[in-house]
């Protein structure tokens, strides 16, 4: 997989590139950002926005997200834009604490009994619709098969739903998560991981 993925420009005409890295413990404060971000601006008609506050109302504390990655393996899409010096800079991103851009992150928890299990996909605003949510899942769940996981789950938005769905992904079942005082209404899903024919061993 390419390091450097050149999309179509957002809504302000800028010429996104991202590139797929590894998360760190110093990632977040750009993750809590990037998940701040993403959450509030969401327009679906489920969700009010009293719904939406209960999921975010503020960004958490770099403490609480290196509390909820510790035990996962996270990837982040950072923006990148090579003639940034020409124009002006990128929006709608979440900054983290070195500068770096992020677009999005998805998290995979990898402790045995959660093993697989999708927690986080989010995309900022201005970077959705162009292939980030895309490339995030295809990588979570190359890295699974090499670990030889049997399956991967979620429990995915009204707003994900499509996104995972389009990968493979069936709906078991409604999910609800209470949030003060709100309840969020989810999708429990799984896609069954094999291996293909060419990376068995002969």
């Amino acid at each position: 997989m390419p390091d450097i993925y050149p999309k179509a420009k957002n809504q302000d005409q800028t010429q996104l590139y991202y590139q797929l890295v590894d998360y760190t413990p110093s990632d977040a404060a750009g993750v809590s950002s990037l998940f701040h971000l993403a959450v509030s601006n969401i327009s679906h008609p489920r969700y009010n926005q009293a719904q939406l506050l209960a999921w975010s109302q503020a960004p958490r504390s770099t403490r609480h997200w290196r509390n909820q990655l510790q035990y996962a393996k996270t990837w982040l899409v950072i923006a990148n834009n090579p003639n940034e010096s020409l124009q002006e800079p990128l929006k709608g991103v979440a900054n983290g604490d070195d500068g770096r851009k992020l677009i999005g992150v998805i998290s995979l928890e990898t402790q045995f009994k959660h093993q697989g299990y999708i927690s986080h996909l989010y995309v900022t605003p201005e970077a959705q619709g162009q292939g980030v949510g895309r490339q995030l899942l295809l990588n979570a769940e190359y890295w699974a098969l090499e670990q030889n996981y049997s399956q991967l789950s979620t429990d995915a938005s009204y707003v994900s739903k499509a996104l995972f769905e389009r990968h493979g992904f069936s709906h078991q079942g409604k999910s609800f998560q209470h949030k003060l005082g709100q309840v969020l209404t989810g999708f429990h899903m799984t896609k069954a991981l094999a291996v293909p024919i060419e990376f068995r061993p002969i």
